[in-house]
């Protein structure tokens, strides 16, 4: 039995529009968002740092799997519609409830790789009750980080993940801050003052760092307050 040429080239013709249509809403969301880009997201998937780029401009993958779809809606909060996957399956839908929420990390610096900045960011979900019961902020400025340096160790180690108050951009009280590295990305250290003339000291729990008393507050880049952070104790 011969097929119909036309049925063929029309359902080829509708395949790469469909293909289009969930490439195009990827990359409008990507693009709308202050804080995420390709890598993130790609991060997001589990998958190397160029994954989604290679998706949006090369059309690498041809399409995207229904679970990163799904991963993808989730994350931004539309619905899995928007990205033609089905929303019966109610496993990565935000509860009615809306009790979790998705940290996001903070915006690609302009001096720091796609590359680098995948590998100190991660989006995590936590409980909107607990962080609301825990600690007094806006979850408007809270963002994750994936710390590389030793620093902090061995209080904060290499591969911690960090939640970052950025309304505490500005020093506030002593405590452990994140700060934008020299070299690029991101390094960690405490903050205390000075007793006498009140200026800062910035200190570091390992001790292979040294202590840098007196210094001027036009020079620290801070962040925001760690307000806390988790580790991963077994990997596969």
């Amino acid at each position: 039995m011969k097929k119909n040429k036309n049925i063929d080239q029309t359902s080829s013709h509708t395949d790469r529009s469909i293909d289009n249509y969930v490439r195009d809403q990827i990359r409008r969301l990507i693009e709308s968002s202050k804080t995420d880009c390709y890598a993130s997201i790609s991060a997001l998937l589990g998958r190397s740092h160029s994954y989604i780029q290679q998706y949006i401009t090369r059309g690498s993958p041809k399409l995207l799997r229904e679970e990163d779809r799904r991963k993808i809606a989730h994350y931004f909060g539309i619905s899995p519609r928007d990205l033609l996957v089905s929303d019966h399956d109610h496993v990565l839908t935000p509860h009615p409830s809306h009790s979790q929420m998705t940290i996001k990390p903070p915006s690609l610096p302009p001096d720091v790789s796609e590359e680098r900045f995948a590998r100190n960011t991660a989006p995590m979900p936590f409980s909107k009750t607990w962080l609301l019961q825990n600690f007094q902020l806006s979850l408007d400025d809270v963002i994750c980080v994936i710390i590389d340096g030793d620093s902090m160790a061995p209080t904060i180690c290499p591969g911690d993940q960090l939640l970052v108050d950025r309304s505490s951009a500005l020093f506030r009280d002593a405590g452990l801050y994140l700060m934008h590295a020299p070299n690029g990305g991101y390094t960690a250290c405490r903050i205390t003052l000075h007793p006498t003339h009140g200026r800062p000291i910035l200190s570091h729990d390992n001790t292979v760092y040294p202590i840098i008393n007196d210094c001027d507050w036009n020079t620290l880049n801070i962040i925001g307050q760690i307000i806390w952070f988790g580790r991963t104790l077994i990997t596969k």
